[in-house]
Order: structure tokens, then C-alpha cells, then sequence
């Protein structure tokens, strides 16, 4: 991906916790009005990828001692939850923040595509998601998946 095609990111990623009798929740929160924070949840994106590695490191699951449930997702917050297996040897947990960073095509079209492939010696391009040949490169596509960075 060129620089002049891309936005450099930066979303700042609060992690808290909350505990009540059953279980622990490890919410990972973020700015909603950030007009990049929705890309969080689009798979399309690598951002995406870098968000779910970080709570990947970030997770509190530990065997024997809190064993990982499930994982809700909402408009600002992720939350993964966790039931309490032994209370006795629960650690205590501190609050912290992140950052999660990257860069982000201007438009999710073939030109920062994963699946856009140039046909050479031809001013025709292919598609291996749609498996078909496109005339022209589209700006805006909705199975554009990013390159990875």
C-alpha cells in the first residue's frame, strides 16, 4: 500500500475490569466518535487483526484459575468474559491502555485489494474473490479485503 493511499491510524484502547460472583469482565473500550474505531470490527481491514491480537496479549485467562466464556462486542467496547474457576488464587487486576495502530486505505477498492490481481499485457484486472474479470478497477467494493501491512 502506497503512503499517499493510506491514512496512518491511531486508536487509544482503555482496558478495564469488573467482578462479581461468577465471573470477570475484561472490557477493551474505545472512542466511538473516532470516525476509525468502527473499522475495529470489519474484518475487511487490518486493523481488525491488530485489535484481536492485542486483547489476545491483553487477556487475563488463566487455566485453573478463570476459564475464558465468550466474548460480546458492541458499538465502543469489546468485552470478553471469563468464569472463575479458583477465587482464592484470583490475582488482582489493574486498568490499562493501549494503543492500536496501523494504516488504512483511502477506499476499499482494488487498488489496496487482497484479491486484486493486474493481468499482464492486458488493461483488464482480475478478481480471485468474485473470480471474474472487472474492466476497471472499482473504488469502493464490499468484498474488498485489505493487504496486509
Amino acid at each position: 500500500m502506497t503512503k499517499n493511499s493510506s491514512i496512518f491510524v491511531e486508536i487509544l484502547i482503555s482496558v478495564r475490569f469488573r467482578k462479581n460472583s461468577e465471573e470477570v469482565i475484561q472490557t477493551f473500550s474505545y472512542n466511538s466518535k473516532n470516525k476509525f474505531s468502527k473499522l475495529l470490527n470489519d474484518t475487511r481491514f487490518s486493523l481488525y487483526n491488530t485489535f484481536k491480537r492485542k486483547i489476545m496479549e491483553n487477556s487475563i485467562h488463566t487455566p485453573g484459575i478463570l476459564e475464558f466464556s465468550r466474548i460480546k462486542t458492541f458499538n465502543d467496547k469489546t468485552e470478553v468474559l471469563y468464569n472463575i474457576v479458583d477465587e482464592e488464587n484470583l490475582p488482582e487486576f489493574k486498568n490499562k491502555h493501549f494503543n492500536v495502530v496501523g494504516y488504512v486505505p483511502k477506499t476499499p477498492g482494488c487498488d489496496n485489494c487482497l484479491y486484486e490481481k493486474e493481468i499482464e499485457g492486458s488493461p483488464f484486472i482480475y478478481c480471485d474473490f468474485k473470480q471474474k474479470t472487472l474492466n476497471k478497477k472499482q473504488k469502493t467494493c464490499k468484498w474488498f479485503k485489505q493487504e496486509d501491512e
